[in-house]
């Protein structure tokens, strides 16, 4: 188990917060926020913070917890900051995200204020808050480290957000190593990430300058004419949108001469990737951090100008902040030798442990090693010879899509909703550039469209979590043992040839083999994929035919463009069918048997005649 950085002078929230520092500190008069042409020194800065404390502070009482609705700009994030200053919780929520997600998140948190800083939504219970009387105090009551200060809402197991208590001790300025006092950092998080507040405080205690832009407002070209205009020299961003910056500038965009340190995470960042960063970028110092929401950041990689590009994915590095480690674990816990996989722990005082909306979930995941106690990330790792941690994969149904946790259970969950949805699943496609490509598998009686999956969605969960594709069929495929088929599911995911609705593939039996037959069959209904078929051909079945069968739903009776489109995708995938039986009205399993049988039998060859 990798050693935490060795212990080092750590600011705390206090400390960063502190307004005499900020007013009268050797940062007083460095800027501390620059947002479109308006900008704040530090000074500034302490001012209004005392100002949001003492209206936060004229509402509520010490402890108690605000909501805040988290637009992404200047006066909300000093509004955050107010938040904890005041000695308040705050928990910033997203305003993108559909309405029945905020509300589980203000029915779990229950704060005693809504507010905002623009106009608030009519005909609730947000105020703005500068409609507050700032006649509360600007002095924050003391706090003990383990007294809760933050909630992140992120997805959850359950299939709802969870959230995730950061306290007061958990907050501090240690999570951006390589920053200096004199970077101008590009701040692209919304502020109902955790990785956004932190890289705030780490900013706020160095005296360096946030540079607000919104990525998605003003697209790749807009973005780097931002950053130009204001000579950012640190851009930190998910990798996906770090390569089409690069791209641009490569492609003509204009060079970025001030841009030194390029920061990412939550995604994988490939070999590929580095070159271009680096072509884009000459001489630039790559940064790739590694983390969760339980956790923040828990290792760190760095890439000189002259490290040599990795072979694979950049590694997530080594532990670099004190009260954070990690362990790599098999499945009952015990930590695996350097070289093998397992699943990767957060450890340390550093790692929230309890989650708001899913005790069990956070109870199954919570682990002590070596008298630490952790949380298993979900995520699949394995230390190299020289002690890089590298990730490789996951445990669980929970997936990134652009930087972003999604549980695919949450997005099962949404869709299940749908009017003439029967049955769902989702598989999760590896992107290089989103990460993850989510992938819906629905059973409806209905011509449904991406476009019509994604507006049905639309309220009940964030973009990042829609289905970038929507296939359709009269029943999803289930094993013998009649579950969910997930393998073949992600199979026709996978594969962006399949038919709209495409095959049903039941492979039973031992398969897919390529040495035995496929027989392609056509059936009425789900009645055969579940007790039907295996008595018929399944491998337990005396008697049974040896034969891989594939299965294609039809309307009552052969749908002819629909078994062309089966035989293809199963001919795509190198297994032919060598028949195609009709079993729409075969009556009974030893009917199916015979047929199957005779199928076989008519399609295999003649054997040579012996000559005299």
């Amino acid at each position: 188990m990798p050693k935490p950085a060795d212990p080092a002078p750590v600011p705390g929230l206090a400390e960063i917060l502190d307004l005499q520092r900020l007013r009268t500190g050797p940062m007083a008069d460095r800027t501390a926020i620059v947002e479109g042409d308006r900008t704040w020194t530090y000074a500034a800065l302490a001012d209004d913070l005392a100002d949001a404390a003492a209206r936060i502070g004229s509402a509520t009482a010490p402890g108690d917890t605000v909501a805040l609705l988290a637009t992404n700009d200047a006066p909300t994030l000093i509004a955050l900051c107010g938040i904890l200053a005041a000695g308040r919780v705050a928990v910033p929520l997203d305003p993108r995200d559909p309405p029945g997600r905020v509300d589980r998140a203000l029915a779990l948190t229950q704060p005693a204020l809504h507010v905002c800083t623009g106009a608030p939504p009519a005909d609730t219970a947000w105020v703005r808050l500068a409609d507050l009387d700032p006649i509360g105090s600007d002095r924050a009551p003391e706090r003990a480290p383990d007294d809760p200060a933050l909630v992140i809402f992120t997805s959850g197991s359950t299939g709802l957000p969870k959230g995730i208590v950061r306290t007061v001790g958990m907050l501090d300025g240690a999570s951006m190593p390589t920053l200096q006092p004199t970077a101008r950092l590009a701040f692209t998080y919304p502020i109902s990430f955790l990785g956004a507040i932190t890289c705030a405080l780490a900013a706020f205690h160095l005296g360096a300058t946030l540079v607000f832009v919104d990525p998605t407002a003003l697209g790749v070209g807009g973005l780097l004419d931002v950053l130009r205009h204001h000579r950012v020299t640190y851009f930190s961003a998910p990798p996906t949108l770090l390569d089409a910056c690069a791209d641009h500038v490569l492609s003509g965009g204009g060079a970025m001469p001030d841009v030194t340190h390029l920061g990412g995470g939550g995604e994988p960042l490939l070999p590929a990737v580095v070159e271009r960063l680096r072509r884009a970028w000459p001489g630039v110092t790559i940064t790739v951090y590694y983390g969760t929401q339980e956790a923040g950041s828990l290792t760190m990689s760095l890439l000189g100008p002259d490290t040599p590009v990795p072979d694979g994915p950049v590694s997530a590095g080594r532990p670099f902040r004190s009260g954070a480690s990690y362990a790599v674990v098999d499945r009952s816990g015990e930590p695996v030798a350097p070289g093998e996989t397992g699943e990767i722990c957060g450890l340390g005082p550093m790692i929230t442990t309890a989650h708001l909306g899913d005790p069990e979930g956070a109870a199954a995941r919570r682990v002590t090693i070596d008298g630490q106690v952790g949380m298993r990330t979900g995520d699949l790792g394995v230390v190299d010879a020289d002690g890089l941690l590298h990730v490789v994969g996951r445990t669980t149904q929970r997936i990134k899509v652009l930087g972003q946790g999604v549980d695919l259970l949450e997005v099962e969950a949404a869709l299940s909703t749908l009017p003439g949805v029967t049955a769902v699943a989702v598989s999760a496609v590896p992107d290089p550039r989103l990460g993850h490509r989510l992938v819906a598998h629905v059973a409806t009686d209905r011509a449904l469209t991406t476009a019509d999956v994604r507006h049905g969605l639309a309220d009940r969960l964030p973009t990042a979590m829609h289905p970038r594709r929507v296939l359709t069929y009269d029943a999803l495929p289930r094993t013998t043992r009649d579950k969910l088929d997930r393998r073949t599911l992600d199979a026709l995911a996978a594969d962006p040839t399949d038919p709209v609705r495409p095959v049903a593939r039941h492979v039973v039996g031992l398969g897919p083999h390529r040495d035995r037959p496929i027989v392609l069959l056509t059936v009425p209904a789900a009645t055969l994929l579940g007790p039907l078929l295996p008595l018929a051909v399944g491998a337990d079945a005396a008697g049974a035919p040896d034969v891989d069968v594939a299965v294609v739903t039809v309307g009552g009776r052969t749908d002819r463009r629909r078994v062309r489109a089966a035989v293809a995708a199963l001919s795509r995938a190198g297994t032919p069918p060598v028949a195609v039986v009709d079993a729409t009205a075969i009556p009974d399993v030893a009917a199916l048997r015979a047929e199957i049988a005779e199928a076989v039998r008519r399609s295999s060859p003649p054997a040579p005649a012996d000559r005299p």
